[in-house]
């Protein structure tokens, strides 16, 4: 009876001792499949300081170096599929936060990719648009200094060696291109192209030829009136009865027709010095007034 007793005890032994050796085996295996390889765990932080970078880089506006980067963390993603699926838990949560992060990633930097394209489709229309309209102006503003137009602009020894005819049309060209120049400072351009700027230099050197004339005899015109006015009582040997005679008489009536015509003077020349002249006093008039 003890023996049989001590064999069954020794049999429950074993079988406790079976398992617990089972049991053990189970949670190595168990361990071993919830752990990320080491080479999986090496490439998931290379992963995340990609990612951090792709970050930087969009931050920073530099597209170029968010896609390369991008391709960099993709190709060590694939490594981790192609070598180790199936050796991992691919449920981890540093993996999944990896995986999440690098879809997004992905996102951005497609998003990124498309508003630089739109942005620079949008440029290269603009870009478009603005040459478009520099052409445009060439064309109107080529006239005024082409030789063989009816709009040109002749100046110095060429205008004045010109016909009366020709110089008519010149000088009616002025009004003309005078009045374009002045819708073209209203135009916004971009920027104007290098054929633009120099239709506008050589016109611009023409127009401040006939400018000057024009500022001439816009100064002659304000002026001749006072000219004038003035010129009778300082101007000798224009026969003029108002000259002012400096020196003395011993004659009374004359001294009388002198003093008189000092006051006349007088009064014009303080009517003169409240005028305004925009366009400056001709050397005469300042001769005159000195």
């Amino acid at each position: 009876m003890a023996k049989e007793t001590l064999s069954r005890q020794s049999r429950i032994n074993c079988w406790m001792s079976s398992g617990a050796f089972l049991l053990v085996l189970f949670l190595a295996a168990a361990l071993a499949e919830a752990a990320l390889p080491s080479a999986v765990t090496s490439r998931i932080r290379s992963i995340n300081s990609g990612l951090d970078q792709i970050d930087k880089a969009l931050d920073s506006n530099r597209l170029d170096t968010a896609q390369r980067k991008l391709k960099e963390v993709q190709r060590i993603h694939k490594e981790i599929q192609d070598r180790y699926r199936g050796k991992f838990d691919e449920g981890d949560t540093g993996y999944k936060a990896m995986t999440d992060r690098l879809a997004a990633a992905a996102a951005k930097v497609e998003a990124a990719a498309k508003t630089m394209a739109g942005a620079a489709a949008a440029q290269k229309e603009a870009t478009q648009a603005n040459e478009t309209l520099c052409k445009e102006w060439v064309g109107k503003l080529k006239p005024f200094v082409d030789h063989k137009s009816d709009l040109y602009l002749r100046i110095g020894a060429e205008l004045n060696n010109a016909s009366p005819e020709d110089q008519a049309k010149s000088k009616a060209a002025y009004a003309k291109a005078k009045a374009l120049l002045e819708e073209f400072g209203t135009v916004q351009f971009s920027a104007k192209t290098m054929e633009l700027r120099n239709m506008e230099s050589q016109l611009e050197s023409s127009m401040r030829y006939y400018g000057r004339e024009e500022a001439s005899a816009a100064q002659e015109a304000s002026c001749q009136g006072w000219v004038d006015r003035l010129g009778p009582y300082v101007e000798v040997g224009q026969g003029s009865p108002k000259y002012l005679i400096a020196s003395a008489t011993a004659n009374a009536e004359e001294a009388q027709s002198r003093q008189a015509l000092y006051e006349e003077a007088k009064r014009v020349f303080d009517e003169y010095k409240k005028a305004e002249f925009p366009a400056g006093k001709t050397p005469r008039l300042q001769s005159i007034e000195e």
